[in-house]
Formats: C-alpha cells, structure tokens, sequence
C-alpha cells in the first residue's frame, strides 16, 4: 500500500484561525479541507469546506482566478472594477498554476540568486515584516519565510 500524503496551512488573524488541509489517500484520491475557526463571545464557531477528488481541480482553478484577481485589487489604488484571471490550464498532478501565480508575484518560484539573499539579509536585519520583504522581493511570503529559515535569518 502507497504512502498518503497530508499538507496543511494555518493562518491566525486575531480572533480567527484559518487551516487548508490537503490529503492523498493511498488510493490516490486527493481531497481538500478548508475550516474557519472564529472566537466569539458566545464560544468558538467553526465553518467547513470540504472539497472531493472530482470537484478539486476546478476548484483550484476557481480559487486562484479569485486570489489573483482579489490580490491585484488590494494592489491598485484606483476603483477599477477588477478583471477576471484566467489561469492556465494546470499540469495534471500539480495545485498550483505558476504563470497565475507570477500575476502577483512576479520573482515567484524563481531560483534565489546570492544578491537575492543578501537583500533578504538586509531587509531581515531592518526588520522589515515578512510581509513587506514579501512585496519588496515580489515573492510570496511563504517564499520569504522559508528562505529566512534556510539561511538560519532570524
């Protein structure tokens, strides 16, 4: 029986917690959990999303149509109405579409050169959060804090 695979992130803003958890089972069959968990006077409230198999890469694709499209809105100063993204058709077996990606971060999955590195340093070292190194070095910023850990930054 094959190995399954689980990747998850967790995002905490103030009184909520956000998790995205990915699971492939031993049969191959991929599946996505998206859970709000939200602290409020009365207790904790927790809303769901489960994604199935068939439904997972148009969701994806939906999904990042909506974070580039909701990212380049934050980004513009003007009340331009935003317009779709349409992303690339994605590799089969791959979550993510590259070139939709790089719409936002334009550095994204590109290799770190060493004057990358030390214009991490140096942010770093300013004590610039990860979020505006992120922007500056046009990376995301699970980019940035991936790279400051591997150089042993902080």
């Amino acid at each position: 029986m094959a190995d399954s695979f689980t990747h998850s992130e967790v995002l905490v803003k103030n009184d909520r917690t956000y998790s995205f958890i990915i699971n492939q089972s031993s049969t191959q069959a991929l599946s996505l959990k998206m859970t709000e968990l939200v602290r409020t006077e009365f207790g904790p409230e927790q809303r769901e999303i489960n994604v199935s198999a068939e439904d997972l890469p148009d969701f994806v694709d939906k999904l990042i149509n909506a974070f580039v499209a909701c990212r380049a809105a934050t980004k513009r100063a003007t009340t331009v109405r935003p317009t779709a993204v349409k992303p690339p058709a994605t590799v089969p077996g791959k979550a993510y579409a590259v070139e939709a990606i790089r719409q936002v971060h334009q550095q994204a999955y590109a290799p770190w050169t060493p004057a990358d590195d030390q214009r991490l340093r140096e942010l770093v070292g300013g004590k610039k959060s990860v979020s505006s190194i992120a922007n500056l070095l046009q990376r995301n910023t699970g980019a940035i804090s991936s790279r400051i850990k591997k150089l042993d930054l902080k």
